[in-house]
């Protein structure tokens, strides 16, 4: 018996909490109390696995590559807002996670394509930055007018 708060479980199996409370509530998952309080509890992972894999079909393991948008946005160096702008754009596909229409994660690798592509619309632009931090240098300043 392995025994992890809600929580844990649920992060492990890409779940949200309060599916994990579902589950306790519908008798699929048992409580097990911390001792001495009357409101802290553990669950056992494999109860909650059992209760992920019988979803209906639903896909309870999600794959290792997925990542949330918090840790895509810290590979971009950006904020997650624009990971956002980037699934609603469709240059990243987003995977729900189960029990939740909100969250959701993306795949690694999309987000190290995106990486790639932005670095090579950098790489492009350097020559006309070059040219354009020249021409401020030789006006006088970064705020010379051209």
């Amino acid at each position: 018996m392995n025994l992890v708060t809600a929580k844990e479980a649920a992060n492990t199996f890409y779940v949200t909490y309060s599916m994990v409370a579902y589950w306790i509530k519908k008798g699929k998952v048992k409580k097990h109390y911390v001792l001495g309080s009357t409101w802290q509890y553990l669950v056992d992972l494999e109860e909650v696995e059992l209760a992920s894999k019988g979803m209906d079909g639903m896909k309870s393991n999600a794959p290792s590559n997925l990542i949330t948008r918090e840790e895509a946005a810290q590979l971009l160096w950006t904020s997650k807002e624009s990971i956002g702008y980037y699934v609603r754009m469709g240059y990243i596909k987003r995977h729900y996670v189960l029990g939740n229409n909100y969250h959701y994660l993306v795949d690694r690798s999309e987000v190290l394509a995106q990486l790639d592509l932005m670095q090579d619309r950098l790489d492009s632009r350097k020559p006309a930055l070059r040219v354009k931090a020249k021409k401020q240098k030789r006006l006088g300043g970064k705020f010379a007018k051209s």
